[in-house]
């Protein structure tokens, strides 16, 4: 987790105004501590849209008898839209 907080970190200081960040399956939810830890970092000047969706994934089996199988399953995805509340450049000027 420590590392994606830089990177988005990293893209808020270059004057990002949002970030999107998706997971899926069981990603969601150290997608959803990540959101929430930027929020909580940046003083509520950041706001969530928060999205979910559920994916079909395909297995592409071969048993041991050589024969071919697939399976389809459901999993659960996640797209956190992590936004300034207020403009980047007047947060600039605010600490000048």
């Amino acid at each position: 987790l420590k590392g994606y907080l830089r990177k988005c970190e990293k893209l808020f200081d270059k004057g990002a105004s949002e970030l999107i960040i998706h997971g899926l399956g069981a990603v969601v939810f150290k997608a959803v501590n990540l959101a929430l830890r930027l929020k909580e970092i940046h003083h509520g000047t950041l706001d969530l849209d928060i999205k979910t969706s559920t994916v079909t994934l395909k297995d592409n089996l071969t048993t041991l008898d050589g024969a071919n199988c697939e399976i389809n399953r459901q999993n659960s995805g996640i797209h956190i839209r992590v936004f300034r509340r207020v403009p980047f450049a007047v947060l600039r000027s605010k600490t000048n």
